[in-house]
């Protein structure tokens, strides 16, 4: 079976904080505006699994100008996960 969920009106998720957002640029040594254009402009590919997570943060790197190393990208994965989705927690 398969399952699409649709979250248009932020019933699962919300937005990150900006809080959230100033620790990821943080973590990706870029500026928020600058991170969250690249960030965005890969989401969708890897979302559909079309990149993996190295592969994900590769190109969010190149698109900043900087050559994460493994290291940095290994690190990455969480990244995502920790900002990316804040989840609403059941009522």
């Amino acid at each position: 079976m398969t399952w699409v969920l649709f979250d248009y009106g932020g019933v699962v998720s919300h937005p990150p904080a900006d809080e959230d957002l100033a620790l990821l640029a943080a973590a990706a040594d870029a500026p928020i505006t600058a991170l969250m254009d690249v960030y965005w402009a890969w989401r969708r590919a890897y979302d559909l699994a079309e990149l993996d997570a190295p592969g994900y943060w590769r190109q969010v790197g190149h698109g900043l100008g900087r050559d994460y190393s493994d290291t940095e990208i290994a690190s990455s994965s969480g990244w995502t996960g920790r900002h990316g989705c804040g989840c609403r927690p059941e009522p």
